[in-house]
């Protein structure tokens, strides 16, 4: 194992602050993150694995026994993790000290997948499940359908969701996504989808919700594939996308090419979160959010090196501090700890969908800092703010709802 320190630039935080910051950049493509209880891993092409074990600030390579180096897809289960490379599947019992290959190339795995009971394989021929951890392997392909020449379909995308495993299969003129209730003993298409003739690049599900990215755009549906919505803010052009579901209203969408979109009610309205990257400089594909964090990879682009960020997800969707009741004013709390020298927590409580923005400003009007914008459901929300670029001085923060002024409060900074 190489500590990730003289190949790459590595860029330590110290604190967390309202934009995305850079944990590294790297000669590769970032194709994919996942994690468990103690790590966050990272697969790359041709540069291997990477296991942060700090939530991403700080990265080691772990590719010992790994005789590919170019790693396309990766999931954990438990302790064990899964590495899709171009010479077969590999898997670790040690999260991620050694590896050790399971099956061969002419098994090539591009997706994977897990829940607790089983793993699951998109290969270029078919999908396959696992219930003992990766060592024996099961074809699931009925009810999908064939190749030429009779040849099981080849397997675009996988996503697990409460009640039903989804995929995307690369078969032009059929259906593309098709969905199981029994764990891929059987498979039925999801018509009417928008995605008949498209090709699927990648699916992410929870609950009810499925994103899928295409070559025509991002496909949305609230109701296990039944419905379907276009989403029209987000580049239709290419169909390289990085999802993320936080919850039933929260969603994170990163195309290839234009950044991050943040939606914080359902997927009706969007918003760009872009502070701190450049989409012109970074095309964005790999998106994974798990305790505090958001993580983004990106892809080669012009002069510039791929790399991965981070960003506390509060800072893309504030938390809901609590919606058990709906309030009746809208409200705009004192900052605690107030004063402060590093970070600070603002709740703010609104009764109905609105737009909100809260800013910051010196004593002399002048707008110095931008905490959120965007659009949220009736409830109470809290967000962690870190000051950039501020030194230390009072200033004034102010809540402004559907283009409206509606609370002002004094914090103080002291660095």
């Amino acid at each position: 194992m190489k500590k990730f320190i003289v190949i790459f630039l590595m860029f330590v935080a110290v604190s967390v602050n309202a934009q995305w910051q850079k944990m590294f950049q790297v000669y590769a493509t970032i194709y994919e993150f996942t994690g468990n209880s103690n790590y966050v891993f990272c697969a790359t092409g041709p540069t291997g694995v990477f296991r942060s074990s700090d939530s991403g600030l700080t990265w080691d390579t772990v590719n010992s026994g790994l005789v590919n180096k170019n790693v396309k897809a990766i999931t954990a289960q438990g302790i064990y993790i899964f590495a899709a490379t171009d010479s077969g599947l590999f898997r670790s019992t040690n999260n991620g000290d050694n590896w050790s290959s399971i099956t061969n190339y002419r098994k090539l795995v591009y997706h994977l997948a897990c829940n607790d009971q089983f793993i699951f394989a998109g290969t270029i021929l078919g999908i396959y499940r696992s219930s003992d951890h990766g060592i024996t392997w099961d074809s699931i392909n009925n009810g999908l359908p064939r190749q030429l020449y009779g040849l099981p379909a080849y397997i675009s995308a996988i996503s697990i969701s409460t009640n039903y495993i989804y995929t995307g299969i690369s078969s032009w003129g059929i259906p593309q996504i098709y969905k199981t209730s029994n764990y891929g003993n059987n498979w039925y298409p999801i018509t009417n989808s928008g995605t008949d003739s498209t090709e699927v690049y990648s699916l992410e599900s929870r609950d009810s919700i499925i994103l899928c990215g295409t070559g025509s755009g991002v496909y949305i549906s609230r109701n296990s594939g039944i419905n379907w919505r276009k989403i029209p803010e987000v580049n239709p052009n290419i169909g390289l996308f990085g999802l993320s579901i936080i919850n039933d209203q929260n969603i994170i969408v990163a195309p290839y090419g234009t950044g991050v979109h943040v939606s914080t009610n359902g997927g009706l309205n969007w918003v760009f979160k872009n502070e701190g990257i450049n989409p012109g400089e970074y095309n964005s594909c790999a998106l994974y959010s798990t305790g505090n964090f958001t993580f983004l990879g990106t892809r080669p682009f012009e002069y510039y090196l791929p790399a991965v960020f981070r960003r506390n997800t509060s800072q893309l969707i504030p938390v809901i501090d609590d919606n058990t009741l709906v309030p009746k004013d809208t409200k705009l709390f004192q900052n605690y700890p107030n004063p402060f020298n590093n970070q600070t927590r603002i709740k703010f409580a609104i009764p109905r969908s609105s737009e909100v923005r809260i800013s910051v400003f010196d004593i002399l009007g002048k707008e110095r800092d931008v905490i959120l914008d965007g659009i949220y459901q009736a409830g109470k929300y809290e967000v962690n703010y870190s000051p950039k670029e501020l030194s230390s001085g009072i200033y004034f923060y102010r809540l402004e709802v559907n283009g409206e002024i509606t609370k002002t409060r004094k914090l103080i900074l002291k660095k």
